[in-house]
């Protein structure tokens, strides 16, 4: 059993009689995954609609690394793997530097969604909150989220120069440390955390052909006669830009203008297109 600080008790109870979007923010390893998963299964408890956002693209205890994932979660939160959420965006990435404006874009879009549904909204961020670019994607998310409270989960102080200036945007800042029973994952713990969930996502994936013409690039140039995008990380798209599935370019062929990817997508025929990621993933195994 998990030790809960009292101090995450006290928080909680607040939270949960004031409702709205709450914003959770910290160092890696300082517990906001299990402090997240703790506050929505109390708000399960009490009968409110819970929406949780994960925005932490390394170590995504929802969905998938790369992809920033909503959730409605029904049953107990932190008794689950959730690996399929109810919407998300693609990033592409282990880590927001670079893409900042795909993350701050993707939460917007996914915290608009909730609050359509959910009294009780949830927004689990990355441990980037330190140095220049920590400041700068921490205050620009803050500022366009507009959160009703933030929680900072304390190793010391590392979290006040922060806090005070995005602390403004909200109705409350909630200053909690961090649990001394909070397990830390080093590097290769993280790694293997990350092939884990893909693995299980592309269990019952095949691989389907697509036309070339769908892969468009919004924030890079796709060049397949200078680059080798095989095994690379992709969001199949609809027509609205809402991302349909994963998938991993097997091969290209240039000649016949297509290309092949290893995805466990029902329904092709939506993609409209085709997004390629940073990320480089073997593939597991084609389902016969």
């Amino acid at each position: 059993m998990f030790h809960i600080p009292i101090e995450w008790e006290e928080t909680a109870r607040e939270l949960l009689n004031k409702k709205g979007t709450i914003l959770v923010l910290g160092l890696t390893n300082a517990g906001k995954s299990t402090f997240v998963k703790y506050l929505a299964d109390l708000g399960i408890q009490n009968g409110l609609k819970v929406a949780v956002i994960n925005s932490d693209l390394g170590q995504a205890d929802i969905g998938l690394p790369g992809t920033i994932s909503l959730i409605y979660p029904e049953g107990e939160l932190s008794s689950s793997e959730n690996i399929f959420v109810d919407s998300w965006y693609f990033v592409g990435e282990i880590t927001p530097v670079g893409k900042f404006l795909q993350v701050i874009t993707g939460v917007r879009k996914l915290l608009d969604e909730a609050k359509e549904k959910a009294d009780l909204i949830i927004i689990n961020t990355c441990g980037l909150v330190q140095g220049r670019l920590g400041k700068i994607l921490k205050y620009y998310k803050t500022s366009l989220i507009n959160p009703d409270f933030i929680v900072g989960i304390y190793f010391l102080n590392e979290l006040d120069s922060l806090l005070k200036i995005i602390g403004r945007f909200a109705k409350k800042v909630y200053k909690v440390p961090r649990s001394p029973y909070a397990r830390e994952r080093g590097p290769e713990e993280r790694k293997e955390f990350r092939e884990k969930r893909y693995e299980k996502y592309f269990q019952d994936s095949k691989i389907l052909v697509f036309p070339l013409f769908l892969v468009y690039s919004i924030d890079k140039y796709v060049d397949f006669t200078k680059e080798d995008y095989r095994e690379r990380l992709v969001g199949l798209l609809d027509k609205r830009e809402k991302l349909l599935s994963l998938g991993i370019v097997k091969n290209i062929d240039l000649e016949k203008r297509i290309i092949y990817i290893f995805t466990p997508l029902k329904n092709p025929q939506e993609v409209k297109r085709i997004e390629i990621g940073g990320i480089k993933l073997k593939i597991i195994k084609e389902t016969q």
